[in-house]
């Protein structure tokens, strides 16, 4: 069993993460991240378990939705300093 402290808010003191937007939510095939330069990002289903690892290396990221089912997800953002946790809505 694997277990995931998840915070839809924002749990980090990051100043850099808590500058990130992701837009648009809800989303269909694709979302936008925004100040997340540097960051490694995770997606989660419901159930926690990782579906997708990316690395982000510039100031504006399109996340690709293709192969994920409409629900709710859990994108998690983590650089050298924190890591912050936002919820996605696909459908």
């Amino acid at each position: 069993t694997i277990e995931m402290d998840i915070d839809v808010s924002y749990t980090s003191e990051n100043e850099a993460l808590s500058r990130v937007r992701l837009y648009p939510n809800p989303a269909t095939q694709t979302a936008s991240l925004e100040e997340a330069k540097d960051c490694l990002l995770s997606i989660y289903n419901i159930q926690v378990q990782c579906l997708r690892q990316e690395n982000i290396t510039e100031n504006l990221h399109l996340i690709n939705l293709n192969g994920l089912k409409n629900g709710v997800y859990i994108l998690q953002l983590q650089n050298h300093s924190g890591r912050r946790t936002i919820r996605l809505i696909i459908g």
